[in-house]
């Protein structure tokens, strides 16, 4: 038994350029038949109101023209009374009268019925073409509406003869309501036409153009991710075009910038945890040959070189615990534990921690607290580890008989300030805005003196960030630096 598939190749969806052409072509063609309806209203509104005045025209020309044929049978009448009316006569003047008014004029006996002129002068009038009722005249001429069969609905000026030879009683006009503003609607809709062909094409154009101008900037943006996917970091988009797509040509650019400097700092991270972990690595496999081997005879060159490789696999271990710190912290999987802290409390546990180290280097080690401190809402395991990581670097980089400074004061806004201070060789200007970058440090040769991975301030700032705070650095070169935590309080 056959399955029928239940997948297919999936249809690509419409370009941009298509949709916003579609678009616009659809709110031009709404457009137009607006216009139109508006137009159409417009136009019944106003020959709604003219037919009334030509109607009364077409009154006025029924009685010209009744004048005019009175006397037409009384001139005919002077030249022979005793002769028959000339039949063929009236009918010409009625038909060339007709043609030139664009009606046609008909005169009818008592009953109503047509005397003239024939069908054959006149062949959309049938052979006996009877009036209703309402549309006879008496003694007053008037106009009325009605309704044929052959014509359609009619205007008709009835106006009576005042002399009734050869029968005649009555001169009718009839027009169709059609033909009093025929010429000049079919006029009006030409050009509607035209104005409606003009426009169309003018929004085909203009379709054409938008698209143009907005599918251009897209599809240039999307070479540019190609090229980006490929590795082509280098690549910019050129801002061009309306104010949306100079922004996003500028947000765009911007991203590569960030991009290009985020995959070099991670080419410089990995260089730099590369060269970190081989400098212990090198040691460690070296002294533990060299004892394999029997290098070290006697037993205080193995206690060195056993103390050598211990303290580079704490270093190692230093470096892997501080880049799992970041790790953690750069994925979001940081938990913080806020608890009220007290300052001072925290500063007296930091000097005595701190007071042998500093009194074996010859330091005076210090703690300043400003009255009136309230409790700090903070970590109080990450504010001590951001804090020992500052008191750490204070008193490995102060020479002997230098000062080291722990102070916590009140700041703006309620905050709460911690600044560790020593009188160290301090940080060259150049070099301040980059010391919380990763594995930066201000002299290698410094560094390797007093050891370090150039990963502690790094996570200082991250840390302090993280509990709602802001970490920053003042130094002078020669006298000292400065590092200052500010927490809300």
């Amino acid at each position: 038994m056959s399955r029928k598939r239940t997948g297919g190749k999936r249809r690509n969806p419409p370009g941009l350029g298509l949709r916003v052409g579609l678009s616009f072509l659809a709110i031009t063609l709404l457009s137009i038949l607006m216009v139109v309806l508006v137009f159409g209203l417009f136009l019944a509104r106003r020959n709604a109101r003219d037919l009334e005045r030509q109607k009364e025209e077409l009154l006025g020309q029924a009685r010209a023209m009744a004048v005019e044929l009175e006397n037409l049978i009384r001139l005919e009448g002077a030249r022979d009374e005793r002769a028959r009316l000339s039949l063929d006569r009236v009918a010409v003047f009625l038909t060339a009268t007709g043609r030139l008014l664009r009606a046609m004029p008909v005169l009818a006996d008592a009953e109503g019925n047509v005397m003239e002129p024939r069908a054959r002068l006149e062949p959309r009038l049938p052979l006996k073409f009877t009036l209703p009722g309402e549309a006879l005249v008496e003694t007053d001429p008037r106009i009325t509406e009605l309704e044929t069969e052959k014509l359609g609905r009619v205007a008709v000026a009835g106006v009576p003869m005042r002399r009734r030879e050869g029968g005649f009683h009555a001169l009718y006009l009839i027009k169709r309501i059609v033909d009093f503003n025929g010429d000049l609607n079919r006029g009006l809709f030409l050009y509607l036409g035209v104005a409606c062909a003009v426009a169309l094409a003018l929004s085909l154009g203009l379709g054409l153009l938008l698209r143009r101008r907005i599918t251009r900037p897209v599809e240039e943006l999307t070479g540019a991710a190609r090229e980006i996917a490929h590795g082509r970091l280098d690549r910019r988009v050129e801002a061009g075009g309306d104010r949306e797509m100079v922004e996003l040509s500028e947000a765009f650019n911007y991203m590569l910038g960030r991009l290009q400097e985020s995959m070099e700092l991670q080419r410089d991270f990995v260089a730099n945890v590369s060269h970190e972990l081989r400098t212990p690595l090198t040691s460690i496999e070296g002294f533990s040959l060299a004892l394999q081997e029997g290098v070290a005879r006697d037993e205080e060159k193995k206690r060195r070189y056993l103390r050598i490789i211990t303290d580079e696999s704490r270093r190692l271990m230093r470096i892997l615990n501080d880049l799992l710190t970041l790790s953690r912290l750069d994925a979001g999987e940081f938990s913080l534990n806020p608890s009220p802290v007290d300052p001072r409390e925290m500063l007296s546990a930091l000097q005595e921690r701190f007071a042998p180290a500093a009194q074996d280097k010859g330091l005076v080690l210090m703690t300043e607290t400003s009255p009136g401190l309230h409790s700090v809402l903070a970590d109080r395991d990450r504010l001590e580890q951001v804090l020992i990581n500052l008191l750490d670097n204070a008193i490995k980089y102060s020479g002997p008989g230098g000062t080291v400074t722990v102070s916590v004061k009140r700041g703006e806004a309620g905050r709460v300030v911690f600044e560790v201070s020593d009188t160290g060789p301090g940080i060259p200007p150049e070099d301040l805005p980059r010391i919380f970058d990763r594995f930066f440090r201000v002299e290698r040769s410094r560094s390797q003196q007093h050891g370090g991975s150039g990963l502690g301030l790094a996570i200082c700032k991250q840390l302090v960030e993280a509990m709602g705070g802001a970490i920053s650095a003042e130094s002078q070169p020669g006298r000292g630096t400065v590092f200052r935590v500010e927490l809300p309080a």
